[in-house]
C-alpha cells in the first residue's frame, strides 16, 4: 500500500515549484528501467559491469539548425547498425538537435525503428514548402501572448521541419520511461542570465524533459505541463495551456538569446516562401 501511495504522489502535480538538486521522480523511474537495456547491450559488447557500477552514457547533440537535425539522426542510425544505441542512457541536445529528438520521441519505440524514421523524415523534408501564414495565424489564435519566439518557431523552425506538430512535450512521458529509449533532455539558454553570467556559466542553462523543466544550477523546476503558467512565491497562480512541440523548438533554437545573432541571420537569409 505504501508503494502505491508513493507512486500516486509522484504522478500528481501539486502546482508548486520544486526546489531541489535531486533528479525528478519521473527521471529516476525512467533511468531505472533503461538500465536493464543498457546492461544487456554492454554485455553483448563484452563489457562486463554490474548495475551499481555501470557507466551513465550520454549522447550530446550540437546546434546547427537543419544540418544538426540530420546529422544527429544519421549518427543514431549508425549507432543502431553498430549495436551501440542501446548503451545510451541519456540523449541530450540543443538547437537543431532538439528538432530531431522531438521528432523521434513521438514514437513509442523509436530506437527499434530509427532507420524507418530516417526515411520518413527525408520524405517530409523533401515536401514542398508549407503554408507558413496558416501556421503563424493558428499559433497567434491559440495564445494571447504572441512574441518573437512564436514568430521564430512558426517561421524558421516550421519551414525547416515542414510540419506543424501540435503534440506536447509532457505527452512524451511514456516514450521516455518505457526503458526502450534513452531519456531525453532538451537544453536552452536563458537570455537574461546570459548577459549577467556569461555564456559558459551553468546559470544560463534551462532544461526541458517530459517530466520537469527548470534551472539545474538553481535546483528550481516545475512540471513541464505547467511551463508557461504564472507562479508566485513558488505556487501556481495562473494555469495556461502547455505549449506544443512546434513552439518549443523556437526556445531550444537558442538564437533568441542574442539579438545580434537574430539580425545577422535575417540579413543573410532569403526568407521568401514559395
Amino acid at each position: 500500500m505504501a508503494e502505491a501511495k508513493e507512486s500516486s504522489q509522484f504522478i500528481k502535480d501539486d502546482g508548486r515549484v520544486r526546489l531541489s538538486h535531486e533528479l525528478s521522480e519521473g527521471e529516476k523511474k525512467a533511468t531505472e528501467k533503461r538500465k536493464v537495456k543498457v546492461l544487456e547491450c554492454l554485455k553483448s559488447l563484452n563489457i562486463a559491469c554490474i548495475e551499481d557500477k555501470m557507466p551513465n552514457i550520454a549522447m550530446l547533440g550540437s546546434g546547427g539548425g537543419q544540418r544538426a537535425m540530420i546529422a544527429l539522426l544519421g549518427t543514431l542510425v549508425d549507432l543502431k547498425k553498430q549495436g551501440l544505441l542501446d548503451a545510451v542512457m541519456y540523449l541530450c541536445g540543443v538547437s537543431g538537435s532538439t528538432w530531431c529528438m522531438s521528432f523521434l520521441f513521438k514514437e513509442k519505440d523509436w530506437t527499434e525503428k530509427v532507420q524507418d524514421l530516417e526515411e520518413r523524415l527525408c520524405e517530409t523534408l523533401s515536401n514542398p514548402q508549407c503554408d507558413i501564414q496558416k501556421a503563424t495565424a493558428t499559433q497567434a489564435a491559440e495564445d494571447e501572448l504572441f512574441s518573437l519566439t512564436d514568430d521564430w518557431a512558426s517561421f524558421f523552425v516550421y519551414l525547416a521541419l515542414k510540419q506543424y506538430d501540435k503534440t506536447k512535450l509532457s505527452e512524451h512521458k511514456d516514450t521516455s520511461t518505457n526503458g526502450t529509449n534513452p531519456y531525453p533532455i532538451y537544453a536552452s539558454i536563458e537570455a537574461n542570465q546570459l548577459d549577467k553570467a556569461g555564456e559558459n556559466s551553468p546559470e544560463t542553462w534551462f532544461e526541458f524533459t517530459p517530466h520537469e523543466s527548470g534551472f539545474p544550477s538553481l535546483g528550481a523546476f516545475v512540471c513541464t505541463k505547467d511551463f508557461g503558467s504564472k507562479f508566485k512565491d513558488g505556487d501556481l497562480k495562473e494555469k495556461r495551456e502547455e505549449k506544443n512541440i512546434c513552439y518549443l523548438p523556437g526556445l531550444w533554437e537558442n538564437a533568441l538569446g542574442s539579438m545580434e545573432e537574430i539580425i545577422q541571420y535575417l540579413i543573410g537569409t532569403d526568407i521568401s516562401v514559395c
